[in-house]
């Protein structure tokens, strides 16, 4: 396997009121393409950031981040958008869907910022993998929590991501739903598809292949 993920000596300070706040404290990482890894750690230990700063979302104080071949901090912003568009998709714990668009539309929204054309029916496809051809056509509000959020897996996946990040994906989730979503993250990895998750669920952490643990900004296990 190749490294597409890799973190040399990052930091990243935040400043709260007077005082500062080492989000993360000299992390260096590397993730390998079709690995499965999720970040664990008490809140407040760096989580949020580590991903944000992965996805290219967030940019380091100092230190280096190489994300499939291209170092994001010598991108400009044009640079950023594109490498994310191309190579991350992102998964939240609040779906983030647009509430006048349909499941299709709300697939089919990163691909306004894509190279890739004729994705109308890899939309389709998508949402019939998730279970959810029958409704490509509803409104975000005509949807179970599950249901919006196996849309919002689907969005992710549009653009054929090399990496998939998800922050607490099972969060606002019932057990039965947070089972389905689970079950796709396996399908995805299995796939070969690289996964990078936040989360305090013990159900899908245990899913993983590695765990990585946050304490105050630093790695504290792997």
């Amino acid at each position: 396997m190749s490294d597409v993920i890799t973190l040399n000596n990052v930091n990243k300070t935040y400043r709260r009121g007077r005082e500062q706040v080492h989000a993360l404290d000299g992390i260096d990482l590397t993730i390998q393409q079709g690995e499965f890894v999720a970040v664990v750690g008490p809140s407040g230990s760096g989580k949020s950031t580590l991903l944000n700063i992965i996805g290219a979302m967030d940019q380091p104080d100092t230190g280096q981040v190489t994300i499939a071949g291209q170092e994001t901090t010598t991108l400009k912003e044009q640079g950023l958008t594109r490498l994310r568009a191309d190579t991350i998709g992102f998964v939240f714990q609040q779906f983030f869907l647009q509430p006048t668009l349909t499941a299709r539309e709300n697939v089919l929204l990163p691909t306004l910022f894509a190279r890739q054309k004729h994705l109308a029916s890899r939309a389709d496809e998508l949402l019939a993998r998730v279970g959810l051809a029958e409704r490509a056509n509803h409104l975000p509000d005509e949807l179970s929590g599950g249901e919006m959020q196996r849309v919002a897996i689907a969005r992710a996946l549009i653009n054929k991501p090399k990496v998939l990040l998800a922050d607490e994906p099972t969060g606002n989730l019932d057990s039965q739903n947070a089972r389905a979503i689970f079950a796709l993250l396996d399908e995805l990895h299995d796939d070969g598809l690289t996964l990078i998750t936040v989360t305090h669920s013990e159900a899908l952490t245990s899913r993983a292949e590695r765990r990585i643990h946050l304490l105050d900004g630093r790695i504290s296990d792997d």
